[in-house]
């Protein structure tokens, strides 16, 4: 079977020893057909990604970011041969794929980490004490107090992530959540943003400054990654029968 990673143009640079998925790891090589082609490997029939695979996967596509655009398949998708590849990945939606790749030249997607040490937010948030030493709260009252402080910590943690993307989108073309925050156990940005190339040094002036403004916070990026969160095309069978592409035919980002 093969191991799809993403698709790139047909003329995009070998992926001269470069390894990918599996037990033990084999070379990607690129499938081409027209204008694109599909970075793949060679699996065994009952391959199963695990922890380590994932990693692969990852490393694979930022090694092919290196040589220009690349649009990033789903973790975990197989073809059973090259001919599938061709047929049910690079010909079948082949003008949307050439849109996307052309949309995604010379871009990158960078991810921000921010967390916060929770007992000083709670201790920022809460303000002094509601009780005289010696004093204790009935249990009814403590879930009360307890539940007020999530609600303030949330809202402190939420206008701390607007105002760190509000800092950050003007060198973005575009920016996407990755996840967004619900509850107290929730950290306070995790967030994409998609860039040109040419202002990463911007990008990573913006982040050092934020440092500074924020030196309570653990600010964190990571990238330059492919632009997952940003791709526009999705891959949709042309019926509703199960394709080879292990079952719902929904196998794009």
């Amino acid at each position: 079977m093969r191991y799809v990673y993403g698709v790139v143009r047909a003329e995009h640079p070998p992926a001269t020893e470069l390894k990918g998925v599996g037990r033990p790891p084999v070379e990607v090589r690129l499938v081409p057909s027209g204008p694109l082609a599909a970075a793949v490997s060679d699996v065994e029939d009952d391959f199963l990604v695990e922890e380590n695979d994932a990693r692969a996967h990852v490393h694979v596509l930022i090694d092919l970011l290196k040589g220009g655009p690349v649009i990033p398949i789903r973790l975990g998708t197989v073809a059973p041969d090259d001919d599938a590849v061709r047929g049910e990945v690079l010909d079948a939606a082949r003008d949307d794929l050439l849109a996307c790749v052309e949309a995604l030249d010379g871009k990158v997607e960078l991810h921000v980490d921010v967390d916060d040490n929770e007992a000083e937010a709670i201790a920022a948030v809460a303000g002094p004490g509601p009780l005289r030493p010696g004093e204790a709260l009935d249990v009814s009252s403590a879930l009360e107090l307890g539940q007020r402080v999530a609600v303030l910590l949330v809202e402190h943690r939420q206008q701390l992530a607007d105002e760190i993307i509000a800092k950050l989108r003007p060198i973005a073309i575009r920016d996407a959540p990755r996840s967004v925050i619900e509850g107290p156990e929730d950290p306070v940005l995790r967030w994409a943003f998609l860039i040109n190339g040419d202002d990463l040094a911007i990008f990573d002036q913006a982040v050092v400054s934020l440092r500074a403004a924020y030196p309570n916070l653990v600010i964190r990026y990571v990238g330059p990654l492919p632009a997952a969160h940003f791709v526009d095309w999705r891959a949709k069978p042309e019926d509703d029968r199960v394709d080879t592409f292990q079952g719902n035919g929904s196998w794009g980002w």
